[in-house]
């Protein structure tokens, strides 16, 4: 049964059908016939990009890690984190007919993913006195260093 919020990537075939590109995915669908679901467009082009989660990983990530263990006196892992600033910026837990659904990060447009970098990033500033790195900068600093 397919999990609340679990996002997963379908083709429209030459017929219009939807196709889950997951064999597991296909048969939770089968099993879902004749229910009334809401889905997102958005094609591959449009989702946020490998380097912007390479970015939001290695520079905005790590900042919470190390911020959050002074604070509270316990490591968190970077799924932890990364898990809670996208309920928390990400928008937020919904409560579905299957369950609660939280946001995922490799279903928001590079746009969202985008804003809420920013916003992370201003919180950051306001919360720790911490400047992040832009996407750019940084991208600049780690191709250089790992020359």
């Amino acid at each position: 049964m397919l999990k609340p919020g679990r996002q997963f990537q379908c083709a429209i075939t030459e017929t219009g059908d939807l196709r889950a590109l997951n064999t597991l995915k296909r048969a939770d669908l089968a099993a879902r016939r004749g229910e009334v679901v809401t889905l997102r467009e958005m094609t591959a082009a449009e989702r946020r990009t490998d380097r912007q989660l390479r970015y939001w990983f290695g520079a905005i990530v790590p900042v919470f890690v190390e911020q959050w263990e002074r604070e509270r006196g316990k490591r968190y892992s970077k799924e932890e984190v990364h898990a809670a600033l996208m309920v928390a910026f990400g928008g937020g837990p919904i409560e579905t007919p299957l369950g609660m659904a939280y946001p995922s990060s490799g279903f928001k447009s590079k746009r969202e993913f985008a804003r809420i970098t920013n916003e992370v990033r201003e919180y950051v500033w306001h919360k720790y006195q911490v400047n992040v790195l832009s996407g750019e900068d940084w991208s600049r600093d780690h191709a250089e260093s790992a020359a």
